[in-house]
């Protein structure tokens, strides 16, 4: 068996041997490549659910501001928007 030289080991050695070392390093970059990989899933289901609920949030945004026009037009006396801006026209 090889083992790697380490200047602070006991004995100027490393405590496993190459093929150990190597399987070790394979699996630690596995693992830290899975939990990367699960972090980022994370990541993008959190933005997509910020973009869903900014989204949401113009919609209504949007709706409302179309009923409190409508309620501007039908608080009038005789109905009509008087001077008030089409926002189909602009």
């Amino acid at each position: 068996m090889n083992f790697i030289a380490q200047k602070n080991g006991a004995d100027g050695r490393m405590k496993m041997c190459i093929q150990c070392f190597k399987k070790n390093k394979e699996e630690r970059q596995r693992r830290e490549h899975e939990e990367w990989e699960r972090r980022r899933c994370e990541r993008e289901a959190q933005l997509q659910e910020e973009r869903e609920r900014q989204e949401r949030l113009e919609v209504y945004e949007r709706e409302r501001q179309a009923k409190r026009q409508a309620e501007m037009v039908t608080d009038l006396p005789c109905g009509s928007a008087h001077g008030m801006r089409n926002e189909m026209y602009v």
